[in-house]
């Protein structure tokens, strides 16, 4: 009986493996080769290093935006594709025997976050914005970041909800990024400008945008962020469109910027602010306009340490100020981002800080750089009207 069952299970085994190794030849995979290119869904344009993914192998993009794997499991697998400045793609597909190809279009990514230096920054550059032509950096006070902001959140801890809009409208308008940062305000407000210039270089890959690297700026700072917006120019006065300086916490007048005074500047500060805020950024103001600089102060009326932005007046201000700087001083679309373009003073407009008079830089009889300096005679308007609560007086033209 033990012999026989002996070979009983010797003859059952033999036949089970051969069961198996029929069962492991007919389920055998085929397999197929897969290749395409991964293009710029904007542009059309291939996109060289990016990671392709199926199931069990990844490679790398070639300059010409192609991948080729051979030897994939056929049926239905998982592509999978990532690149720097895009959104990441995953669609399942359809691989079958012998040859398959299929291209993968790729949509650039809205937003970007970096880190230097300790900062966190976010840039926002829209898929359909193909080459930047500058960058609007927009900074919160001490312990606030301007991140969420820039997202669609909160800006200065209170919800500007009519500003972004206009923001979003003028970047779109001049093709430039829109750019925040969390700043904590105590750790030097000069290096995060620094910084900021810096990590655009690293944009310029990241998003895929190389331009980036050479991208000048226009930065809106309240108070301590009015301090590193006023730091700018003291950093890159090359790649500075301009600043504007919003009821800025700096302590103690720095003297005269020398060329930075070039550089358009906006400074604004409130009536029942602290003293020493109003001093400080006045006393500034004066030593350089006495200088020639290219500057405007103006004093909100009945506003303490709150944003310009709270009121319909105040985003008008802001927002047409930087419209006509823009116009003035980024070169011709499609060509170099620097040399910016510089502005005559003698074609602007001056306003009288003590009567609210303004007239055109070529009839104003008063002491010229007494006066705050503008771009074109609808931004002197608009400080008329703020600064005075409504009554408009041209003295010439």
């Amino acid at each position: 009986m033990r012999g026989k069952y002996c070979a009983t299970s010797a003859f059952v085994v033999f036949v089970f493996a051969a069961v198996m190794l029929g069962c492991d030849s007919s389920s055998e995979s085929s397999l197929g080769n897969l290749s395409g290119v991964v293009r710029d869904s904007t542009s059309n344009d291939p996109v060289p290093g990016a990671s392709v993914r199926v199931p069990g192998k990844q490679q790398t993009t070639a300059a010409d935006g192609r991948f080729e794997f051979v030897g994939v499991a056929t049926g239905t697998v998982d592509l999978e594709v990532g690149a720097s400045g895009f959104s990441f793609f995953s669609q399942p597909i359809t691989l079958n025997e012998g040859e398959n190809t299929h291209d993968v279009r790729l949509t650039r990514a809205l937003y970007y976050d970096a880190e230097s230096g300790g900062f966190d920054f976010t840039l926002r550059v829209p898929p359909s914005m193909a080459s930047v032509r500058g960058v609007l950096l927009v900074l919160a006070g001490a312990g606030e970041e301007s991140r969420t902001f820039v997202r669609g959140g909160i800006l200065h801890t209170t919800d500007l909800a009519d500003f972004r809009p206009r923001l979003l409208e003028l970047a779109d308008q001049f093709d430039l990024a829109l750019m925040g940062s969390e700043f904590d305000g105590n750790s030097g407000f000069p290096t995060i400008m620094d910084e900021a210039f810096g990590v655009l270089d690293e944009y310029a890959v990241s998003a895929n945008h190389p331009e980036l690297t050479g991208a000048p700026i226009l930065v809106e700072g309240y108070s301590l962020g009015g301090c590193a917006a006023y730091a700018v120019p003291l950093a890159r006065v090359d790649r500075m469109i301009g600043f504007i300086r919003q009821k800025a916490s700096c302590l103690g007048a720095d003297g005269d910027r020398g060329d930075r005074k070039l550089v358009p500047g906006y400074h604004v500060i409130g009536d029942l602010d602290t003293e020493e805020r109003r001093v400080n950024i006045t006393a500034e103001f004066e030593t350089n306009r006495q200088a020639g600089a290219l500057w405007a102060l103006i004093t909100e009326p009945n506003a303490a340490h709150t944003e310009i932005e709270r009121t319909a007046a105040g985003r008008d201000l802001t927002i047409n100020w930087m419209e006509i700087v823009l116009e003035r001083r980024l070169p011709p679309a499609g060509g170099p981002l620097v040399p910016l373009l510089t502005i005559d003073e003698a074609s602007g407009w001056l306003g009288n800080r003590e009567t609210f008079e303004i007239g055109s830089y070529a009839c104003y009889a008063a002491d010229k750089l007494q006066a705050s300096w503008f771009p074109s005679m609808e931004t002197a308007v608009q400080w008329q009207a703020l600064s005075s609560s409504g009554s408009v007086t041209t003295a010439c033209i």
